[in-house]
């Protein structure tokens, strides 16, 4: 069963989210706190009942509930409005398939305006049972409430069939298999891969042969002279039973104890023992082998955690590979795993948007194709900023940050509304305006003009939107890159001169060093030098576009 849409109602930071879902490939990224993990959290506890490997049921935390419906319904409580007591509501969609409609989950009993659709949902709400205690308690006690009294709610989880069949945690059917690379409990699921090496590698008679062994193994163990001492010792100063012997031994009475005893060593190091990056990647293999057997639905929260790049490499490879006719579903703030995997597959999360961002809405193939070869770039970056401006090279970055920082006392990342200001290879400007067109984002993008007046602007015409706009220095022909522009405003030519030392030089001798082995180095001192410079008006106005 795969997973088309979600719908979360209350919980944690979402007081009305709503999400689709690809049948294959998710990969959700978003700065911290805007809910990529609580999903993930949100889908596992609708399919699982569980929270945190708990059972809900035995822990409802007033803190599940979204702050500012529990603020509000205090408020109220307060004020003797008889509020109404809030609730969770969590939805999972299924794809509309055969194999799902042999379930029997389909139904109108949902939150959709109408239609027949194939799903569960989970409810957090007041027990119907506790329904006139907790009216009492709220009315003596309303004074001095401040969360939730949530010791009187309940969690259900059902269909969206008519009948609104109880799904219990016992059925395993629809689980996924969720890895945090975080938290999860790596003996756990060893356990699970020694078991399912052994049953794939050895017949039956070769698996009843090691059962015997071991078996001769813990009965050996009692008769060492050792433990028969302790053993004599128990009996003698033992008064728990009334008759009889005391000892110890290994139980031998489990038909399968010694496949859960059996331990997985890598480099003769138990598996829970090795380095985390290793660890983490042995986690994500174990799950995606685990997922071939039982279930659709893999999710995986910040692969990238404890990992060098050549490991990353190789674990993104792998899940490629595992992840066939599954429906992954990843967390990240790596753009190495999002070049690598799509960036078609990219749904990016912020704070202010009900729904989120789709990147496979009409994103070219062939820069999809492109970043998964050149995946160095930082093309998550781009898809988070708020406000950014894509420059040609380490040095146009350089300039225009000192030009920012002179103007505004600060650097742009470290304003009140950060900026980005992103180093873009001049080839690449059309492929990161490809992602740039997709995002609410406000965008400037600084060029050279290379001599040739508009060419730049002409080239790039096709992404000028309301969000985006495109800066060059309107003088073809005697500025056609940074240098000649930067020593062109102003009496610049006397300033860098001076801040580089180099007042002997000529005009076309100070463009020609600027631009040449030492065009970085030449930035980087002007960037740290406390002399103010003037400034290029196209490099202005374009500073002025973002932060206005």
């Amino acid at each position: 069963m795969k997973i088309q849409k979600v719908i979360i109602k209350n919980f944690k930071i979402f007081k009305e989210f709503e999400i689709d879902f690809n049948e294959d490939l998710n990969i959700f990224v978003g700065d911290n706190e805007t809910g990529k993990s609580i999903i993930l959290e949100a889908i596992n506890l609708v399919l699982t009942g569980k929270l945190s490997n708990s059972f809900l049921l035995n822990d409802i935390s007033p803190y599940l509930f979204n702050k500012e419906i529990a603020d509000e319904y205090i408020k109220k409580i307060k004020n003797d409005n008889k509020p109404r007591p809030p609730e969770i509501l969590i939805e999972v969609y299924f794809y509309d398939t055969e194999i799902n409609a042999d379930f029997n989950l389909s139904g109108g009993e949902h939150s959709l305006v109408e239609g027949d659709y194939i799903g569960i949902c989970l409810e957090i709400k007041l027990n119907d049972e506790f329904r006139d205690i907790y009216s009492d308690y709220i009315k003596e006690n309303k004074e001095i409430i401040k969360t939730i009294p949530t010791e009187y709610y309940t969690v259900s989880r059902r269909d969206f069939s008519a009948s609104k069949k109880n799904i219990t945690v016992y059925e395993k059917k629809y689980q996924p298999i969720f890895v945090d690379t975080t938290t999860i409990n790596i003996q756990n699921d060893n356990d699970y891969f020694v078991q399912n090496m052994i049953h794939r590698t050895l017949d039956i008679g070769e698996q009843k042969k090691l059962s015997i062994e071991y078996k001769h193994l813990k009965e050996a163990f009692s008769s060492k002279p050792d433990i028969k001492k302790i053993n004599n010792a128990l009996t003698k100063n033992c008064d728990i039973t009334d008759s009889g012997s005391m000892n110890i031994s290994l139980d031998i009475s489990s038909r399968n104890n010694w496949l859960r005893n059996l331990v997985s060593y890598v480099d003769d190091i138990p598996l829970f023992f090795i380095g985390k990056g290793k660890q983490n990647k042995i986690k994500i293999n174990l799950a995606l082998n685990k997922g071939e057997e039982i279930s659709d639905i893999v999710l995986i929260d910040e692969p990238e955690n404890h990992l060098s790049f050549p490991r990353l490499n190789s674990l993104i490879n792998n899940i490629r590979d595992k992840s066939e006719n599954k429906q992954l579903i990843i967390t990240t703030h790596s753009h190495f795993i999002t070049n690598k995997l799509g960036l078609s597959k990219l749904i990016i999360l912020n704070h202010k948007q009900k729904k989120p961002l789709y990147l496979h809405e009409d994103l070219p193939q062939d820069t999809q194709k492109y970043f998964q070869k050149l995946s160095d770039y930082d093309t998550l970056r781009l898809a988070l900023s708020r406000k950014a401006i894509l420059v040609e090279g380490p040095s146009d970055s350089l300039i225009v940050q000192k030009i920012y920082q002179q103007t505004y006392d600060n650097l742009p990342i470290e304003d009140f509304n950060p900026i980005d200001i992103i180093t873009v290879n001049g080839l690449s400007f059309k492929r990161f305006l490809d992602i740039a067109k997709h995002l609410t984002s406000k965008i400037a993008v600084i060029t050279d003009n290379d001599g040739r007046n508009n060419n730049r602007i002409d080239n790039l015409i096709e992404y000028k939107s309301d969000s985006i706009k495109i800066f060059t220095d309107a003088d073809a022909i005697n500025s056609m890159t940074l240098e000649p522009s930067l020593i062109n405003a102003g009496n610049n030519e006397l300033l860098i001169k001076q801040i580089l030392g180099k007042e002997n030089l000529s005009k076309d001798e100070l463009v020609e060093y600027m631009s040449g082995a030492n065009k970085t180095d030449v930035a980087l001192k002007i960037f740290e030098s406390e002399i103010k410079i003037a400034v290029p008006s196209y490099i202005n106005s374009a500073i002025e576009y973002v932060k206005n």
